[in-house]
């Protein structure tokens, strides 16, 4: 590593060791970290146990005056959050005002009930898990491939460190974090997506729900995540690397801290942005700040502890009003 590299990233990792530390504000952790393994805590347990000595989260003082309550969920339970009943007749009201006013065919009244339909079930489902941790990566590589083993590892220390592991829970680099997860007692969710060919569902997943949509899978993978990594991976993992990146740069979701793993498999396109991106004007320099590539899977299991643990009711994206 030469000392421009060395720079670059000194410099993003105090970027996100910031972005950590204002989620941390928001957030608040609901326990106090220890060295001690006997103080490590199953996932489940940060998600309903109410701790005296360590202040849990308070939403209140963002929620709007009309914002509807959201009612605590067991994790293992699939009971509904408490829904506004008056504000569900005004959507619904101004919905079939638009089908009458005849701006929607019935074909695409069909498909905006399917959007729905899947936008509405992960929304749910995001009620029944803390915010955890997002690994995105290749659906290819072998058992015995070393970001296999490494994502793996990432998966159970998450879990022993109370993190919930979320994957799109297919093979490969994702079964491995759920695996890691799932053999330690964590909560490994698999965000399915329906595919002629490569995504079935890894036998590793303590909750599943397979999406139609493609883009309401990745909402998400996006609002289910308080970190989000990067391991190796082709077309869809760049395309899930490219949207969160560009959601965070435009602030459009929260900034929080995104990892790529394995810097010598990144740094050609690290190269790319910096010799393309940026002369042509394409992207401002900090833009690549956004991100932080690490060989360190100790650094992130560090920066989710750092960020701490919400209830299962209370999300980042509720009092983000971008």
């Amino acid at each position: 590593m030469d000392k421009n590299e060395q720079e670059n990233h000194v410099r993003k990792f105090t970027r996100v060791q910031t972005d950590a530390a204002e989620l941390h504000k928001t957030l608040g952790p609901k326990i106090n970290h220890s060295e001690s393994s006997e103080n490590v805590k199953k996932q489940e347990d940060f998600d309903t146990e109410e701790n005296d000595s360590s202040p849990t989260v308070d939403m209140s003082q963002y929620k709007s005056s009309n914002s509807p309550e959201q009612s605590e969920v067991h994790p293992d339970t699939q009971a509904e959050p408490t829904v506004n009943l008056d504000r569900l007749a005004e959507i619904s009201k101004k919905w079939f005002e638009e089908i009458q006013k005849g701006t929607l065919s019935g074909v695409n009244i069909e498909r905006s009930i399917a959007y729905a339909k899947d936008l509405g079930r992960g929304l749910q489902m995001l009620r029944t898990f803390s915010q955890g941790v997002a690994v995105f990566g290749s659906a290819r590589l072998p058992e015995d491939h070393k970001y296999y083993i490494a994502a793996r590892e990432l998966g159970a220390k998450l879990a022993q460190n109370g993190h919930a592991v979320i994957t799109g829970g297919g093979p490969s680099i994702m079964e491995a974090a759920s695996r890691g997860a799932f053999e330690h007692g964590g909560r490994s969710i698999g965000l399915n997506i329906e595919l002629e060919f490569e995504q079935h569902p890894n036998p590793y997943l303590t909750d599943t729900m397979t999406f139609r949509y493609f883009f309401a899978r990745k909402v998400m993978l996006a609002m289910s995540a308080k970190v989000y990594v990067f391991f190796p991976g082709g077309f869809g993992t760049l395309d899930e690397f490219s949207e969160i990146l560009e959601l965070v740069h435009t602030k459009k979701m929260p900034r929080m801290p995104i990892y790529l793993y394995g810097t010598d498999f990144w740094r050609p396109m690290e190269e790319f942005f910096a010799k393309r991106f940026i002369p042509y004007g394409l992207i401002s320099p900090d833009a690549l700040d956004l991100y932080h590539p690490t060989d360190d899977l100790d650094e992130i299991v560090a920066m989710a502890n750092r960020i701490g643990h919400a209830k299962a009711s209370e999300n980042l994206y509720d009092i983000y009003k971008h």
